[in-house]
């Protein structure tokens, strides 16, 4: 992060200034601020330490012991008493988060590099993994700056862009929303240079309703590029295509598609998929053959996009294909485990229905010789008023699929049982993963393998946990934390 003093902050934030020496301007000017930090824990000397108010704690708490480890200075909105204000400066806001965000800004302002923002319903987090993965360099000059696991909100996205300087030659952001105008604000500040939607699907529906309000809020990216900036997406959606048109306004956007069409910017072909999950090989623009050492065709459209944005960047495409053997993805996304004599897929970091699809296609082209295949369906969240339909719908496009059997955790997805039930799937319906882990740990058997797809908060990593901790005991009932 590049220096502020005091005084830069005040200005950036719109700040009132109390305490330990805040009637000296000059003396403001003079202090300066190394780091912004939100958790009082790992204060360092030189920080700035914003307190944040979040659903079960209030930072507002920890503004005493900050300033003691050495924090210069603490973002508040509340009146701090004595005791804080005599350990050093008390700059006071309104709210915490947008003076965050305010000062957030005036540091994009200050960089001189170029900034990526990558949103999307699916694959955002796996696309600027693989981007950090293809512009990390030993060389100096190629200083790269990638937003950390899923730092994507209000919080996550000013923490990142703070952490660059005049220095940094890319900085790499993921951006996130479930509510209308998100998209806006955040893109808003962060002025990408060049931007990405990786997919458009039925997602975060709480708060837009609809997947033409998840088109229309994604399409937020671009209309917040810099003049002439570059738009990255995939090919052939129409939902992709209302997200572009919501940047209509912007005739200076220059947009580039990914995908498997000789008319696309980035495009693949020859595509070879590797026996038992073990990777991909598919050739891009007719010129190298890239190796992905993952699983998910779905990911090679990932790969594109990463691609793309890295030769604007300046990286070759013959230095590309040296760097993709090294991509991997994020935990819980595609992860294949082999656990004693049996395989577990585990791509329960999040749902939707498109993703279910993906995963379910997957399983079904990874399952091969396998003894057996069984698909773990956890609920798929925030879906609002649709929850019901569209977890019958995924129900439905499941039993498409010839799995031995399919499981289901939570409340939602008992609509999807129903639906496999009625379609003469063999499914089983848990309340609860601890329970569903109990069932496989007493039916998996050698050469079987399992996937496990659905929302973070259904807890689906517990089956892989136990079924794990299961093989290395003795005793197969090995107790679980629900």
């Amino acid at each position: 992060m590049d220096q502020f003093s005091i005084r830069d902050i005040i200005v950036a934030i719109g700040a009132k200034a109390s305490g330990k020496r805040s009637s000296s301007i000059a003396e403001l000017g003079g202090t300066i601020v190394k780091r912004v930090s939100i958790d009082s824990r790992d204060i360092v000397p030189g920080d700035v330490f914003f307190a944040i108010k979040g659903a079960n704690h209030d930072a507002h708490e920890y503004v005493a012991d900050a300033l003691s480890k050495g924090a210069v200075c603490a973002v508040v909105e509340s009146e701090m008493d004595s005791g804080a204000r005599k350990n050093g400066t008390i700059l006071r806001v309104d709210d915490t988060i947008a003076a965050l965000l305010n000062l957030a800004a005036f540091q994009r302002s200050r960089i001189k590099g170029k900034v990526v923002a990558i949103t999307g319903s699916n694959g955002k987090t796996t696309t600027k993994v693989m981007l950090g993965t293809l512009l990390h360099s030993e060389l100096p000059e190629n200083k790269t700056i990638v937003s950390e696991k899923s730092f994507n909100n209000n919080i996550g996205v000013p923490l990142t862009i703070l952490r660059a300087d005049r220095e940094t030659k890319a900085l790499v952001l993921e951006i996130g929303t479930n509510a209308p105008g998100e998209i806006a604000q955040l893109a808003g500040i962060a002025q990408p240079d060049i931007a990405a939607i990786t997919g458009i699907g039925d997602s975060h529906l709480e708060g837009l309703h609809s997947r033409e309000g998840v088109a229309r809020e994604k399409g937020n990216i671009f209309r917040h590029l810099t003049p002439f900036g570059i738009g990255f997406h995939p090919s052939g959606d129409m939902y992709i295509n209302l997200a572009i048109a919501q940047a209509a306004e912007r005739s200076d956007v220059q947009y580039r598609s990914v995908g498997f069409g000789k008319n696309d910017s980035v495009f693949a072909e020859r595509t070879e998929i590797s026996p038992f999950g073990t990777g991909m090989n598919f050739r891009i623009n007719r010129r190298v053959t890239a190796r992905l050492p993952i699983l998910g065709i779905h990911n090679i459209t990932n790969a594109l996009i990463a691609a793309g944005i890295a030769m604007e960047l300046g990286v070759p495409l013959e230095e590309l294909r040296e760097r993709f053997p090294y991509v991997t993805l994020p935990p819980n996304r595609l992860e294949l485990k082999n656990i004693g004599k049996f395989t577990v897929i585990n791509d329960a970091y999040n749902a939707n229905p498109t993703s279910v699809a993906a995963a379910a296609s997957e399983l079904a082209r990874v399952s091969g010789s396998r003894k057996r295949s069984f698909f773990v369906l956890g609920d798929m969240l925030e879906l609002g008023a649709q929850s019901k339909n569209l977890h019958e719908s995924t129900g439905e496009s499941l039993s498409a699929f010839g799995f031995d059997e399919f499981m289901t955790v939570g409340e939602m997805s008992a609509h999807a049982s129903k639906v496999l039930g009625s379609r003469g799937k063999k499914v089983n319906h848990f309340a609860e993963a601890a329970d569903a882990a109990i069932y496989l740990g007493r039916t998996l058997g050698p050469g079987d393998i399992v996937m496990l797809k659905g929302s973070r908060r259904v807890r689906l990593e517990i089956i892989e946990d136990y079924l794990r901790h299961m093989v290395k005991s003795t005793n197969r009932e090995y107790r679980i934390a629900r």
